[in-house]
């Protein structure tokens, strides 16, 4: 879902990311136990929220199943859902924030470098673009 797309982009890395290139950005072991630790919080919080708008999708699922359509429910589940993935989103965008405070600006180079971010011309590749829209 590209959750933290804009903080990839624009030089926050992210901490699954920076474990797995622990030995190229040469981590300290503090380093490698902060990144650890940001990551897990993220993924447990990740994974409850996650659980949760599942659940949200199997009400509106069964709902249609039963044929048994509240329109003022239905909404109540759809808004929580928004909700719900707004906060995962927030869950990832953060831990990126976390991340960036770890790295010096060197190591912060080369993870964008090792994820192919060097360029301009590589970051407006993952840019949407709307091209002939009509509505």
């Amino acid at each position: 879902m590209g959750m933290a797309r804009a903080a990839e982009l624009n030089h926050y890395p992210g901490p699954r990311h920076v474990l797995d290139f622990a030995s190229k950005l040469q981590l300290s072991e503090v380093q490698q136990s902060k990144a650890q630790e940001i990551y897990d919080r993220m993924h447990d919080k990740a994974v409850r929220l996650g659980r949760v708008i599942l659940d949200k999708e199997e009400e509106i699922d069964d709902t249609f199943k039963k044929d048994d359509v509240d329109s003022n429910r239905l909404k109540t589940l759809v808004m929580e859902i928004v909700r719900l993935r707004g906060e995962l989103r927030l869950v990832h965008l953060l831990a990126h924030i976390e991340m960036k405070r770890v790295l010096s600006g060197g190591q912060i180079e080369k993870y964008d470098e090792l994820q192919g971010y060097k360029t301009r011309e590589r970051y407006d590749k993952y840019q949407i673009k709307l091209v002939n829209y009509q509505p």
